[in-house]
């Protein structure tokens, strides 16, 4: 399949895997054209039954997406619709996170800056979300500027945090970090800084401290690693999964301790 040409975006791919790094300085804003682009890799890709992933990363290591430019307010060309065909009654922002939400692809992202509005929006839609410990930041800050997240944000952070927690984030308007608990914040797992990707949740190897285990995959014997069983018994239960499925090994220690 030809690859289309992108003006905010580098693409990628390694077998069935799609890399998408979003570039467009000086802080990734959600411009008409990223969504454009954005819009057009995720339509071309529904198509290709060869990608079986996309991963979402950003070339600038303090931001993945900043927000929305809110310089299409006053931009002429901003008529032009880069969600042509999408649902209606869907705005150009709404339309671009449900085209992420319903990819027949798994969507992850490599958040390893900041994401607010926008952003954060971009981010909640996707399947997944990596953040790199002491780097990543999430937030809905629209109510500073007298507004409402307005591309979807408050029905997946509903669906991803509850009402309470929606309603807190989106009021309080703060700025949630990677180790923030999980039922506040729509990033899925934290990682160290160093590794911000699936691999990262895999059990460290031995030698590592172990503060910086949670859930471990077991041994093929059904037993706990040794090193891992202590600090295993001082964190709660491993998450429930499908029947079949391991628990994944989530890191969130600090790298190099």
């Amino acid at each position: 399949m030809s690859q289309p040409t992108f003006s905010t975006l580098h693409v990628t791919r390694d077998r069935g895997v799609v890399k998408a790094v979003i570039d467009n300085p000086p802080v990734n804003v959600l411009s008409l054209a990223m969504m454009a682009d954005l819009m057009t890799l995720l339509t071309t890709l529904r198509q290709d039954e060869t990608a079986k992933v996309v991963v979402f990363e950003s070339a600038d290591p303090e931001f993945f997406i900043a927000h929305v430019d809110m310089t299409l307010v006053d931009d002429e060309d901003a008529t032009a619709d880069p969600t042509a065909g999408a649902p209606a009654g869907l705005n150009v922002f709404q339309a671009l996170g449900e085209a992420l939400r319903t990819q027949p692809q798994v969507t992850i992202v490599k958040l390893a800056g900041m994401a607010r509005g926008g952003g954060a929006e971009f981010v909640a839609a996707a399947d997944m979300t990596f953040a790199a410990i002491g780097r990543a930041g999430l937030g809905q800050m629209e109510v500073l500027g007298g507004i409402v997240p307005g591309g979807g944000g408050t029905q997946y952070l509903l669906a991803r945090a509850g009402r309470n927690r929606a309603l807190e984030i989106v009021l309080g308007a703060d700025l949630f970090d990677a180790q923030t608990r999980r039922g506040r914040c729509p990033a899925c797992a934290a990682c160290p800084p160093h590794d911000c990707s699936p691999r990262s949740r895999r059990c460290p190897p031995p030698g590592h401290p172990p503060t910086e285990r949670t859930h471990c995959r077991r041994s093929r014997a059904g037993r706990w690693p040794r090193e891992a069983s202590t600090a295993y018994r001082s964190w709660p239960a491993p998450p429930r999964t499908r029947p079949g499925i391991s628990s994944p090994c989530i890191s969130t220690g600090q790298a190099g301790r």
